[in-house]
């Protein structure tokens, strides 16, 4: 086995099918006759010139028979290969299209994937290899007719065509589509839905009629891959039942498959992903990590923070949009790309991406009334606002199905040039796929299932990459362009991550469980648990009574100013301030509204003081009164005019609320207890962490199996750090003295894997937790797990949750001791204990075991510990609220498992037997010693039961 190559980057390229180009007979195909014509073809693209020589001489080469062949050869050579797929079995039976010279072109999107096809199309039949290519596509009819208008472009060129040698010029290509029937040397282009349709046109009966064989190229190709199910032990494709899009995908890969005269087929695509994983069968990869380092595509800025001066509050959508609007306008300024006279060569463009059809609609609607504000305010405008909103609706259109063509398609086709007016499109991901333009330079995606796999990203953002072909070089590299993704920030490490991995290349660690069914040690360690369904109910409950008098707040006014200062950090550009426009309400709106809560109240004699020198008896406020209440307010804090922002309205609000009849009612909030509810460990969603953070603050935890626990990526992300470490000396005394004392005291139980740091490999039989790696992201909870590796003996299993979306506990606090705030956490560790084992074990020992043999003698099985870790210095608001509703929320589970309400289907179902005591606790590291003292002694006032 040849050695692992050095881990500079995440290369795709591991993953893919090397074609050896100089192993061809001569006597069937010789490359070096169409050389020439490809160097013109390609120009200063070698990664184009090297895909075509490569796949011409896996195609017409005679040396490979077909994708099994190819794919046994790299099998034997890439490790990365063999630890994805374990044995070269498995892998041959992941091939899509097995028994047939096939394979992928992947080609970052922007990077003209078009000439690729055109000459492995045209130079196929000049050359007399084949008679009949069939260029393949989805339904898109854009991308049909891009193809065409190409290659009738490049046909017509009489400088390429004096590069081939003259046996091959006068041949005469025809290109084809539904309404001629196929012919010799034609090139046919079409989408799917004509193969299917043979009622309707003439190619269906006819493609392969009179001919042994049709070449068959499919452009965008993940359409009919998407539909392939990767399985451990197989590649099924999906039924072929359904409507619409999704069926004529499936028919496609079932046309690939069966159709006995496609003996040769390339597919060709930007995004090479079904969902997550990367196709089996690549035989050449240049992927958006290659085209951002030869500067061939936009550089890619997506949103990772941001900061504000009301930090917490959402954006109103208005402001949203308005971050938008600016970016755009700035994109304007910096990417038209002016002439020394002044004329613009490019019209930057925003792209809004929706997931659904009616989201785009309802969205372009309410940006177009935005705009139009916009453009209003811009001319100082006196026209009525129907006016501006028409100027606005000259440049946005929404390019979905459900609108008649003629309202967007002839704007969309023309979307580069100058004289259009559209500078805002709104679409769904799948629409703009085959759209060829260059003046892309906002992206929005509008939630967060518009990115959330590598397949979209890549879609996506394929849709902002290529570089503006009308603009010379040099001044494309003196304002190199950049494609921003506007982004919501409580998405942006979801999306950065995945934006790194099809981008950057970063490297990640990636934290699963391991399945039972894997067969591996310490997937045994997997457990249940059980949460409770809550149901919020507000009920009106009886105020206590008393005689005190309520202590009345005095009216403060925040400072307002006229906008909200918000800075965004972007992941290439850096940190960018905005100035984004206030919401305000008029004094005589907040007046009004105060005065009717008044007049809509029973009077009784009542003194209202607002103040020492503001005193009202035996009548109502009226609205002048609570005027000069408010311009008072106003006056300390010099807020001028008549205007207040929501935040003073809001504290106007609260103020006078204070004054408002008692009632002997009032609203009471709380969730209901409802049924239990199975967590499985087995299910926990995968977490990541980046490679480089682990030299930091994170900490990973590995078995010494890890090898074959940890799958390929990991193993990766290992070398990776092993080659950015370098070379180790475990004798070296002073890296030694750096390893953490608990290392030091147990090197026969754990080690540092690499050097002195992280990631640290534990003895197998002592790390009794199903995770594949545990992470943990601070100096703390790395301690805890020290703790836990270190009393192992007394554990059956443990598990570090991740952060959100496992096991939810709902909490809500007073911030800064006025507003409420309703949240959830996930606890941070659950361990479990076997009370048989743990007794024994602790008799072995000489411990008192009385009270642990009472909780058996009730019928418990199991203890679960659930443990949240803090700082020694923690001082957050939310911590005493955290854990006195995660104590209340173990106190109610433990009280329903001893009533039995377990479902009984669970029961039935997984044979579950266990009778599980919950407790607790919220730790500092200053408890770590007292709390693992009584684990040893078998202690607990919480067995008290």
């Amino acid at each position: 086995m040849p050695p692992v190559k050095k881990a500079t980057k995440l290369n795709l390229s591991e993953h893919t099918l090397d074609i050896n180009e100089k192993k061809f007979d001569i006597e069937l195909f010789d490359f070096q006759e169409i050389e020439e014509y490809v160097s013109a073809l390609t120009e200063s693209r070698p990664y184009q010139f090297e895909a075509i020589k490569k796949t011409m001489v896996y195609l017409w080469g005679g040396n490979y028979s077909d994708v099994t062949q190819l794919a046994k050869e790299n099998f034997k050579k890439k490790t990365s290969i063999q630890k994805r797929f374990l044995t070269e079995e498995n892998f041959l039976r992941h091939l899509p299209l097995p028994g047939k010279r096939s394979g992928v072109i992947h080609l970052a999107t922007g990077t003209g994937k078009s000439f690729l096809i055109f000459a492995i199309a045209y130079l196929s039949i000049v050359m007399k290899l084949t008679k009949r290519v069939l260029v393949l596509g989805p339904s898109s009819t854009v991308i049909e007719a891009g193809l065409r208008q190409k290659f009738k472009m490049l046909l017509g060129d009489p400088k390429l065509n004096s590069k081939l040698p003259p046996k091959y010029r006068n041949v005469p290509v025809v290109l084809l589509d539904e309404t001629k029937p196929a012919e010799d040397y034609c090139i046919i282009t079409e989408n799917i839905n004509a193969i299917y349709n043979k009622d309707r046109n003439a190619i269906g009966d006819t493609l392969f009629s009179q001919t042994d064989e049709v070449l068959v190229l499919s452009d965008e190709v993940h359409h009919a891959y998407t539909h392939l199910t990767f399985t451990d032990t197989d590649l099924t494709l999906e039924s072929i039942d359904g409507k619409g899009d999704d069926r004529t995908e499936r028919l496609w890969m079932k046309f690939l498959r069966e159709e006995p005269k496609i003996t040769r087929h390339i597919g060709f695509t930007g995004t090479p992903y079904n969902q997550d994983e990367y196709f089996t069968d690549i035989i050449y990869n240049y992927s958006i990590p290659d085209a951002l380092r030869d500067s061939k595509i936009k550089k890619i800025n997506p949103i990772i923070h941001t900061k504000s001066e009301e930090q917490g509050k959402e954006f109103t959508p208005e402001q949203a949009f308005e971050i938008i609007y600016k970016t755009h306008l700035d994109n304007k300024a910096k990417y038209s790309y002016p002439s020394v006279k002044g004329k613009v060569a490019v019209k930057p463009i925003t792209i809004f991406i929706a997931p659904q059809q009616n989201v785009a609609i309802k969205q372009s609607e309410e940006f177009i009334r935005f705009l139009g504000s916009q453009f209003k305010k811009a001319e100082g405008g006196d026209q009525p606002d129907s006016y501006y909103e028409s100027q606005a609706r000259n440049k946005v259109i929404c390019v979905v199905s459900k609108l008649a063509e003629s309202e967007y398609k002839k704007k969309l086709e023309e979307i580069e040039s100058l004289k259009e007016p559209t500078e805002f499109i709104f679409a769904v991901e799948k629409l703009s796929e085959g759209w060829d333009v260059d003046n892309v330079f906002q992206i929005v995606p509008m939630q967060e299932r518009v990115f959330n796999s590598k397949r979209l990203i890549s879609q996506v953002l394929g849709r902002g990459l290529r570089i503006p072909r009308e603009v010379p070089y040099a001044r494309i590299m003196s304002a190199y362009p950049v494609v921003t993704v506007t982004n919501h920030e409580k998405f942006a490490d979801h999306i950065r991550e995945l934006v790194d991995y099809v981008t950057q290349c970063e490297v990640y660690f990636s934290s699963f469980t391991l399945k039972p069914a894997s067969g591996l040690r310490r997937a045994q360690h997997n457990f249940t648990l059980f949460n409770i369904a809550y149901t919020p109910v507000s009920t009106l409950v009886d105020k206590p009574s008393t005689d005190e008098k309520p202590q009345r707040e005095m009216l403060f006014l925040k400072p307002q100013t006229e906008n909200l200062g918000v800075t965004i950090s972007y992941l290439v550009t850096g940190d960018k301030k905005f100035e984004l426009k206030r919401n305000f309400v008029t004094v005589d709106e907040v007046v009004y509204a105060q005065a009717k809560r008044f007049t809509t109240r029973v009077f009784e004699n009542k003194l209202f003081k607002f103040t020492d020198v503001f005193v009202i008896e035996d009548r109502l406020p009226d609205a002048e009164d609570i005027r000069q209440v408010v311009r008072s307010a106003m006056e300390t804090s010099k807020i001028e005019g008549d205007r207040l922002s929501e935040e003073n309205a809001q504290v106007i609000d609260l103020y006078f609320g204070q004054f408002m009849p008692g009632g002997r009612k009032k609203p009471k909030r709380e969730s209901i207890p409802g049924n239990l509810t199975p967590v499985k460990t087995e299910e926990m969603d995968r977490s990541s962490i980046r490679v480089s953070e682990v030299d930091k603050d994170a900490t990973v935890f590995l078995s010494e199996d890890y090898e074959t626990e940890l799958g390929d990526d990991n193993l990766f992300a290992l070398e990776h750090l092993k080659n950015i470490r370098g070379k180790f000396d475990e004798k070296n005394p002073t890296l030694f003295d750096e390893l953490d004392d608990f290392i030091k005291k147990n090197k026969d139980r754990i080690r540092a894997l690499y050097g002195y740091k992280p990631p640290y490999a534990v003895n197998t039989s002592i790390f009794k937790s199903p995770q594949s790696l545990v992470r943990v992201s601070s100096n703390p909870e790395k301690l805890f797990v020290f703790g836990l590796i270190e009393h192992t003996r007394y554990l059956q299993s443990w598990l570090k949750s991740r952060d959100m979306g496992f096991y939810s506990i709902d909490y809500e606090y007073f911030r800064k001791g006025k507003d409420r705030v309703r949240a959830s956490f996930n606890p941070d560790f659950f361990i479990k204990i076997e009370l048989d084992k743990y007794i024994r074990t602790l008799k072995g020992e000489g411990a008192d075991i009385q009270q642990l043999r009472a909780l058996q003698d009730k019928g418990f099985d199991t203890i679960i510990k659930v443990v949240e870790i803090k700082s020694d210095d923690d001082n957050d608001e939310t911590t005493p609220a955290k854990e006195r509703y995660a104590t209340e929320h173990f106190a109610i589970l433990n009280q329903k498992l001893q009533e039995g309400s377990i479902p009984a289907d669970f029961i039935r179902d997984n044979e579950f037997t266990e009778q599980q005591l919950y407790t607790f606790d919220l730790l500092i590291p200053a408890k770590y010693d007292a709390w693992f003292a009584n684990l040893a002694k078998g202690w607990d006032e919480r067995y008290e039961l």
